[in-house]
């Protein structure tokens, strides 16, 4: 019996030398939509909170708009969500 052929893309938007944007930011993103904290969607992906907050500002920088807002915690509670853009 033959295997299933599949076909896979991966694409990245390339800015000034530097990966604006490609599957592993996307993965983030998509934590982010799930769980609404930065923390959360970067440990689900094995990275350091500081690799994925540093993913994020890249993120927000690169774009004409934030891809992501955010709220510190404390008594009220903290969190991300994805905005608009």
């Amino acid at each position: 019996m033959a295997s299933k052929k599949y076909i896979k893309l991966r694409a990245r938007l390339i800015r000034d030398e530097e990966i604006a944007f490609g599957p592993g930011k996307a993965d983030l993103l998509d934590g982010i939509a799930e769980t609404g904290s930065i923390a959360a969607a970067g440990r689900r992906m094995g990275m350091s909170y500081k690799r994925a907050w540093t993913l994020v500002d890249a993120l927000n920088t690169q774009f004409s708009s934030p891809l992501v807002s955010s709220s510190r915690g404390g008594a009220a509670g903290g969190g991300a969500r994805l905005t608009e853009t």
